[in-house]
């Protein structure tokens, strides 16, 4: 079964939605993954700053049941636009749409997030229903594809029961066989993807293509039948004659050898030919003629004006390439102005095929936001994007008011996350080490294995974060698996900005949420002790944001 065919069901059941279940889930995944928002980690916070953070958690962790969702905590959330438009689009009463998007809604981040975290990419399968979705393909259509038959590498075959649109001109009863180099295409062959009727022999392996004797053609050769030709005559060129005795094609195993040693543009041009048959089946001749004919002419991509900035305490790295020295003197004049010239340093390439760069004339606006300690800012043509060693909220305050500045003429998103990469590479660490434990461990194994654990609390929460509550069950297991005599301090550390006490004060709460939830999934509290450093401890330098988030940390200790 499907990754979500078990939801689509239901929806269908038990809200009436019938065949725009489908529809209906992809629309909803769509929005839960959007950028707007900030993906899925985006979505699930929205739910924390509602105060529904438990129960978004409890979608994702799998530490205990997925939570239910009910339609008012929905609209609180997300407020009624999300339902008007399915409501509108799929013609259901608002309040249905609005219980089937909250019963959808949790299962839907439980099958998003199948090891128990947020992960950065969707999996495959997602993405393939969604293309699907898009193209309004259902799951019996896919077996078919909107490329005609199923086309290897090597070759494509057509069954001749295809069937052929009403203005085509009578086809050629052979079924074509393509080789790496070339492609038989009539037009009257084309066929939509819903009525495409495949034989067995258009399921071709690229070893032993099975090739109607009456059509074999040779590179750069392609028969098209007399009706077609005299039909659309420029679709396919140049135009061979086919030859009224056609040889039989070799043995398997000769096709198989002479496979092995295609050459690589070989395979090149067949998996083009095969894009380009998929195009013409979707989309009928006369469309994919137009798309041959401008992929011809279509000029190389040239380069675009591109400036990357990472700011380090004030210290200020560029990199980049721009036309001329006009632009990047504005650039350099840019940067020394807000963070003065001895502490700016990169390079600046010239090339005169890159364009004007459109975010030129309000830089000198933007660099005075970019002024935040461990920022990244990539403008790239009409992309802008930031990241770095920054909270989400900082990279969504940032660039928030970068779209203010520059408005719809660009596009807006973020870069790799550093301080997510950091958690995500010191949970994968720690469950490697858990895992490795030996049978037998005592504290001192268990502990050093837990330090590996990168514990990244939103600025001034004490709020485990959701991507590590995955751990807190191994951990728990972990600690359970060590003698019963050792017992566990969970220190909290910051680093030194703001106010030493309040840093104690925060430190601490972090520990105790720490201990809180070891506690709830069955460690018992007098195994566990919780107390917080401020910044008395630090292990690296705070003169860095990577120094920085170094020191705010969670350690683990034995007392025995």
């Amino acid at each position: 079964m499907a990754l979500f065919d078990s939801l689509i069901g239901e929806l269908e059941q038990r809200f009436g939605l019938g065949e725009s279940a489908r529809a209906f889930v992809a629309d909803t995944i769509r929005y839960i993954v959007a950028t707007d928002h900030g993906g899925l980690r985006g979505f699930i916070d929205l739910f924390k700053e509602a105060g529904l953070g438990h129960i978004a958690a409890s979608w994702v962790t799998k530490v205990r049941e997925s939570l239910p969702l009910t339609g008012a905590q929905l609209e609180g959330v997300l407020g009624s636009g999300l339902i008007d438009r399915l409501a509108s689009r799929f013609s259901l009463p608002d309040s249905t749409a609005r219980d089937a998007l909250a019963y959808a809604v949790p299962k839907l981040v439980n099958l998003l997030t199948p090891a128990g975290y947020i992960q950065d990419s969707m999996e495959g399968e997602v993405a393939s229903f969604l293309e699907r979705s898009a193209a309004g393909v259902t799951p019996a259509a896919a077996a078919v594809g909107p490329i005609v038959a199923a086309v290897s590498p090597a070759a494509a075959a057509v069954s001749p029961a295809a069937v052929v649109k009403p203005a085509a001109a009578t086809a050629s009863p052979a079924v074509a066989a393509v080789s790496p180099a070339a492609a038989v295409v009539s037009p009257a062959a084309v066929v939509k993807p819903a009525a495409a009727a495949v034989s067995p022999a258009a399921m071709v392996k690229p070893a032993a293509a099975a090739v109607s004797p009456t059509a074999v053609v040779k590179p750069a050769t392609a028969a098209v039948s007399p009706a077609a030709a005299a039909t659309r005559p420029a679709v396919v060129a140049p135009v061979a004659a086919a030859t009224p005795a056609v040889p039989a094609p070799p043995p398997p195993s000769t096709q198989a050898r002479e496979s092995r040693g295609m050459p690589v543009w070989g395979w090149l041009a067949a998996l083009a030919w095969a894009g380009l048959l998929g195009y013409w089946a979707w989309h009928g001749p006369e469309q994919a003629q137009d798309a041959l004919a401008v992929a011809a002419v279509q000029p190389q991509a040239l380069p675009v004006p591109r400036l990357a900035l990472s700011n380090d305490d004030g210290k200020v790295q560029y990199a980049g390439v721009v036309a001329d020295e006009k632009s990047r003197a504005t650039i350099l004049d840019g940067l020394s102005s807000v963070f003065g010239a001895a502490n700016c340093s990169g390079e600046l390439e010239l090339d005169p095929r890159v364009g004007p760069a459109s975010w030129l004339a309000d830089l000198g606006a933007l660099l005075p936001r970019f002024r935040l300690p461990g920022a990244d800012l990539l403008l790239e043509g009409n992309d802008i994007k930031v990241g770095g060693w920054l909270s989400d909220t900082e990279r969504s305050k940032l660039l928030d008011a970068i779209k203010l500045q520059f408005g719809s003429g660009f596009s807006f998103g973020f870069l790799g996350d550093k301080t997510g990469e950091a958690v995500k590479t010191g949970a994968d660490r720690t469950r490697a080490a858990l895992a490795a434990l030996r049978a037998g461990y005592g504290g001192a194994d268990l502990v050093k294995a837990l330090n590996l654990w990168v514990i990244n609390f939103s600025t001034d929460s004490a709020e485990v974060p959701l991507d590590s509550l995955p751990l807190v069950t191994a951990a728990a297991q972990a600690i359970l698996g060590a003698p019963p005599t050792v017992v566990i301090e969970i220190a909290g550390h910051t680093d030194n900005s703001g106010d030493p006490a309040r840093n104690r004060a925060l430190s601490e709460a972090r520990a105790v949420s720490v201990r809180e939830a070891l506690v709830v999934v069955g460690v018992p509290a007098g195994r566990l002790k919780a107390r917080g450093y401020g910044s008395d401890i630090p292990v690296a330098s705070n003169e860095t944001p990577a120094g920085r988030f170094r020191n705010r940390r969670i350690e683990f200790k034995t007392q025995q």
